[in-house]
């Protein structure tokens, strides 16, 4: 029977029309599909006319499933192929564990939001729906509330886990990595060999700045995952100064995950390597242009600003034209986003050049230790304020290393 479904589902969507690429055919197509199965079976004898609905839901959402994995390289058209999964989810009550893992694939999760069904605790779809709609017009502090929040409720386990995944993230972007360890902790009590949640503790213990745990949790249960291993250690020589090593990981790591379809932390590594490659001139124009535009698409604006952050510094050499990017850059920032390391890395180089140590003693009042934990993007603010003669941003270090003083000094002369 379930061939003889699939069958019928299969030939049904060849009447409905097979492109399933344009966002409006999700609507237009799920009609054309339903009318189409209906004459299918009144004409089909060998069905039941009263086949469950449920079944060629179920049916079709594995033809739909096809479509989506056959192409891991357009975002639009996979965003719209599971925006009809989870219509029919929300239809006749069903749940994709495929489905939730794609979701979390796409950039955008706003965007990605806007296109699934209403928010429902009592069902599957529902509860992840409510998930997304965390990334609906909050800020970040409110995210990480709202999260906290969803845990007090009853959720599906694979939901709740997602929850806590990314509260830990939201309080890690907030400069709350104590707490953000926490909850990643409580993750890898239950799921000990996970790689990814090995990968984000190593990551967190970075931004802690605790080297020693760090190293030891790499070398005693590291995550298994090769591009994870290599992006940690390219962080770490980034803490050291060796540039060239620094952007390996990130890269390598970016091309991995573009490959499996996986677009939302591929960005976030691209915008990890970008940054790191414009601090050690390697970076071009073009690359920066490319992600500002990949950012504008899917509404992604902190990347927006770093790319904005990295073409500043490949223009530093014409003032007016870093002057020019800033103002870009200022324009990016909400009312409700505080100025940070973006701005002020570029604002400090700025100053070292045209000899404005005003302005690099003020940033360096501004950007003092404040209670909050600083991960590997304020590396190099810190190193700028360190060469510049000024106290570090971060808990007591060491000499500044070699490799940051040779970096430093080509920015700024």
């Amino acid at each position: 029977m379930r061939d003889q479904i699939i069958d019928t589902v299969g030939d049904a969507v060849k009447d409905a029309g097979r492109d399933l690429a344009l966002r409006q055919l999700t609507v237009r197509v799920g009609l054309a599909v339903a009318t189409a199965i209906r004459r299918k079976l009144l004409r089909d004898r060998t069905l039941n006319e009263c086949l469950p609905l449920a079944s060629i839901a179920e049916a079709l959402m594995g033809l739909l499933r096809d479509r989506h994995d056959a192409t891991p390289d357009d975002v639009e058209r996979r965003l719209a192929v599971l925006e009809m999964v989870a219509r029919l989810c929300a239809d006749h009550d069903l749940r994709a564990d495929w489905l939730r893992r794609s979701l979390f694939e796409l950039p955008g999760m706003g965007l990605v939001a806007e296109r699934l069904p209403e928010p429902d605790g009592s069902t599957w779809i529902g509860q992840l729906a409510r998930f997304f709609n965390g990334y609906r017009d909050r800020t970040r502090l409110e995210r990480a509330a709202y999260f906290r929040d969803l845990l007090s409720l009853e959720q599906s386990p694979d939901v709740a886990r997602a929850t806590r995944l990314f509260l830990s993230y939201a309080l890690r972007d907030l400069g709350r990595a104590e707490e953000a360890l926490v909850e990643l902790q409580a993750l890898l009590e239950a799921e000990p060999d996970s790689s990814l949640l090995r990968y984000q503790g190593c990551r967190t213990l970075l931004t802690l700045r605790r080297f020693d745990d760090f190293e030891q949790r790499l070398r005693l249960r590291p995550p298994t995952e090769e591009t994870e291993v290599r992006r940690l250690t390219s962080d770490l020589a980034w803490e050291r100064g060796d540039l060239a090593t620094a952007v390996i990981g990130p890269r390598l790591r970016a091309a991995r995950l573009r490959s499996a379809g996986r677009h939302r932390v591929a960005l976030e590594n691209e915008s990890a390597a970008l940054w790191r490659s414009a601090v050690a001139g390697d970076a071009g124009a073009h690359e920066c242009e490319e992600l500002i535009n990949q950012s504008d698409l899917y509404g992604l604006r902190l990347t927006m600003r770093t790319a904005l952050a990295a073409k500043a510094l490949l223009l530093l050499p014409d003032d007016a034209a870093v002057a020019g990017v800033m103002n870009e850059l200022e324009a990016a920032r909400t009312e409700e986003e505080s100025t940070g390391w973006r701005e002020w890395t570029v604002a400090v180089l700025r100053a070292l050049r045209l000899g404005d140590e005003e302005t690099v003693a003020r940033i360096g009042a501004e950007a003092a230790p404040a209670g909050r934990s600083r991960g590997a993007n304020w590396v190099p603010l810190d190193r700028a304020l360190r060469y510049a003669g000024h106290r570090s941003i971060f808990p007591p270090v060491g000499p500044m290393s070699a490799g940051w003083h040779a970096a430093v000094a080509r920015l700024v002369t």
